[in-house]
């Protein structure tokens, strides 16, 4: 339904002012990403990375072995599952204006680690990432939309508009 305003009031000049402030400062709409973000990286765990349309590469057959007798019915990337909680825990630093979010890979079990060859791979391990980038997979996009869209349908609603 089309909005029909007459931007000559006043009243409705000062509540598109109002939304156009909420939405300088997106400090009160990260949080809504970053649940987005937490539940991505989880559907990249329960795909294997198919989620973010790089599925992850099958395992080594010595190490798919040895997983199978120690760790069995764990998928790939899910050992102790550290790593996935990791992921659900992401450190987060907002302004205005940008959203940084960071996987804790070092605080895994307490230990300064770095395992983010996981996202890139190296000379003996293929890249498995769990962090997707630009473009957002399709279904990633849609859900960003959505979230987009509420976000602006509630501040409209809040203005009174």
């Amino acid at each position: 339904m089309p909005l029909d305003l007459d931007y000559e009031d006043g009243d409705v000049r000062a509540r598109l002012q109002w939304i156009v402030a909420q939405l300088i400062d997106l400090r009160p709409f990260w949080p809504k990403v970053v649940s987005l973000a937490i539940e991505w990286w989880g559907k990249q765990f329960d795909t294997n990375g198919g989620f973010g349309g790089r599925p992850w590469p099958a395992l080594s057959p010595g190490y798919a072995a040895w997983k199978a007798v120690n760790y069995p019915g764990r998928g790939i990337l899910v050992l102790d599952r550290d790593l996935r909680a990791a992921v659900s825990l992401p450190d987060r630093v907002m302004s205005p204006s940008t959203l940084e979010l960071t996987i804790p890979w070092a605080r895994l079990k307490g230990e300064n680690v770095d395992v983010s060859w996981h996202q890139l791979g190296t000379a003996r391990m293929p890249a498995r990432p769990i962090v997707f980038g630009d473009p957002l997979p399709a279904q990633a996009a849609l859900d960003l939309d959505r979230v987009m869209d509420e976000y602006l349908d509630d501040l409209v609603a809040r203005s009174g508009l």
